[in-house]
């Protein structure tokens, strides 16, 4: 499952230069945004910070960093639209443990894995731990897109 979302977010008057004013994007109503969509997901965030002061330019790119309640951190790319709109696109993909275990399942059907109870965040490198009857299983994540290597123990 991969987030990408555009949405729009209002400027605010920034500081003023030599009598001029600036108008900023809304990093607050950006991380909710972003915040608010993935946990619509089903991911619980703990907290995510975009870069403050972010001028309005179309075509500007910048990043937001998140971290779940697990400790899972996360980035987000963000590109500026036109008229203060952004779209958004989660670095890495959303998986449900249960859709993990399912997987596993089939491949190993008197396995009984059970992965944990929170949806995961997946990169490159990410590993995920499952506990079967009789082994565990390691999963080794070697894509954004959750393509992984499985390892049994």
């Amino acid at each position: 499952m991969r987030a990408t979302r555009s949405v729009w977010i209002l400027g605010v008057m920034g500081a003023f230069s030599l009598g001029l004013g600036a108008c900023n994007l809304d990093a607050g109503k950006i991380e909710k945004s972003i915040s608010d969509e993935l946990q619509g997901k089903k991911v619980k965030v703990k907290s995510i910070s975009c870069p403050k002061d972010k001028k309005m330019a179309k075509g500007d790119k910048f990043t937001c960093e998140g971290e779940t309640e697990s400790g899972t951190k996360f980035t987000v790319n963000v590109t500026q639209e036109e008229g203060g709109n952004i779209k958004w696109e989660l670095v890495g993909r959303i998986l449900d443990p249960s859709d993990i275990e399912k997987d596993l399942s089939s491949k190993f059907p008197d396995g009984g894995f059970k992965c944990g109870s929170d949806v995961v965040i997946v990169t490159k490198g990410s590993v995920v731990e499952c506990k079967g009857n009789e082994h565990k299983v390691k999963l080794t994540y070697k894509d954004d897109e959750g393509a992984s290597d499985v390892q049994m123990e």
